[in-house]
């Protein structure tokens, strides 16, 4: 009651739109927490943040009723990289690789420093079985940032055809980890995929 009579001063409070979203989603459903953001964003069609906390709730559990809300973001603010990041995995996704790496380079022009235009190329490429264009990829992203995400890591060792190949991804992963300044994750996830090729005291 008291988070309604919140929305109804203050339609656009986001901490509030965010706080009974959520519990909607706990005591009704995740439907009715859907429902109550859709008639909000009826309400306010250009509002950035609103549309963002629909397409969260969304993502995961109604990917293609995500995907109308991810344009609108996107034509709301075309110049967001992590938008435009989910929307080229949506592009991957539904088998449209070519604008998948079309958005790609979007991304590379609107932010060079940005490891994520080559992360998704790699992932397009490794998705095509272009396994040498993956790596000369996943590199590219690893340069820029040694601990960008996980999968990029993981899909550079993926991309590797044979020992030969995975020894030099490791080596170049390790040195990649000891030249930039990192906080941690890249240096477990180097851990978790070397024990996987490497002797124990070599890890």
């Amino acid at each position: 009651v008291l988070w309604r009579e919140v929305l109804e001063r203050e339609p656009l409070a986001m901490d509030a739109q965010q706080e009974f979203a959520q519990f909607l989603a706990e005591t009704q459903g995740r439907k009715a927490a859907i429902k109550h953001l859709e008639e909000a964003c009826t309400a306010n069609p250009n509002h950035f943040e609103l549309h963002l906390l629909l397409y969260r709730h969304l993502a995961d559990s109604a990917p293609h009723a995500a995907r109308p809300v991810l344009q609108r973001l996107l034509e709301l603010n075309p110049t967001d990289i992590s938008l435009r990041c989910a929307w080229a995995r949506c592009l991957v996704e539904i088998g449209r690789r070519e604008d998948g790496l079309r958005e790609a380079e979007q991304i590379e022009q609107l932010d060079p420093r940005n490891p994520a235009s080559h992360s998704l190329r790699g992932a397009i490429y490794q998705v095509e079985g272009k396994h040498e264009e993956a790596q000369a990829a996943f590199r590219k992203a690893i340069g820029l940032s040694a601990e960008y995400d996980y999968n990029t890591i993981s899909g550079l060792i993926r991309s590797c055809r044979t020992v030969m190949e995975r020894r030099l991804a490791l080596n170049f992963l390790q040195a990649e980890l000891s030249r930039h300044l990192i906080f941690g994750d890249g240096l477990l996830a180097f851990r978790e995929l070397a024990a996987r090729y490497l002797d124990p005291p070599e890890v």
